[in-house]
């Protein structure tokens, strides 16, 4: 299930499985009508084809597409969020907040590159990461306008909290102050766990980064900062 919703959000996969979903509702209509007709399949369908349907009613159903199309398009443009002085300048205070606190050079940069399997590490390291998501979790004032941008915050947010919670139960302190590791003797005792573990870790760390990337990019773009 999880591969078929990955591939219907694909722009091209899924125009293809539209499509192909399209074809599949008239051919079964002309198999059955075919099999209660006591008919062959194409014999039936060449039926169909050769109709004779007046003109009047193809230039119908012609407008009523095209009154369809223009209305649904209308819609979709009143639905959609735009700016006003107000809320543009809230999100872009948010936003060049949002970027001062959370940089790509320090706690993002870490994740992107450490190894957290079974080496220690400094959780100074992590200090910007922890002191921004601190800031920012439960102030009810932190609040995007756009939803877009909210929804992608909101994302971020969630999967800083979800790697920390990693960190916090399967890391424990090193050999000094300030250093923090995924037990190395784990890999010894249990191997399956001790990988098991540092699999999360890490593909916790990478989407916390891609989660980053993808809030300063879409900020970029519609706030245009």
């Amino acid at each position: 299930m999880n591969l078929f919703w990955k591939v219907w959000k694909d722009p091209v996969w899924s125009k293809v499985i539209s499509a192909l979903i399209l074809l599949a509702f008239p051919t079964l209509f002309v198999f059955i009508k075919s099999y209660i007709a006591d008919v062959g399949f194409i014999e039936y369908l060449k039926s169909l084809l050769l109709y004779n349907i007046q003109l009047w009613i193809v230039i119908l159903v012609v407008i009523v597409v095209c009154v369809g199309c223009w209305g649904y398009v209308n819609y979709k443009r009143s639905k959609e969020f735009r700016y006003d002085k107000h809320s543009y300048e809230n999100d872009i205070k948010l936003f060049e907040s949002h970027l001062k606190d959370l940089t790509p050079n320090n706690s993002i940069f870490f994740l992107r590159t450490n190894n957290f399997a079974g080496f220690s590490f400094h959780l100074s390291s992590l200090s910007e990461l922890e002191k921004f998501f601190a800031k920012y979790k439960d102030d009810p004032r932190i609040e995007f306008f756009h939803p877009q941008m909210e929804s992608s915050r909101q994302k971020l947010m969630s999967d800083i909290d979800h790697f920390e919670d990693l960190l916090c139960v399967n890391t424990f302190p090193g050999s000094r102050d300030d250093l923090q590791t995924v037990p190395p003797e784990w890999e010894t005792e249990n191997p399956k766990y001790f990988w098991e573990v540092v699999d999360d870790i890490h593909t916790a760390a990478k989407q916390v980064c891609k989660d980053y990337d993808e809030f300063v990019k879409l900020g970029k773009r519609v706030i245009k900062y």
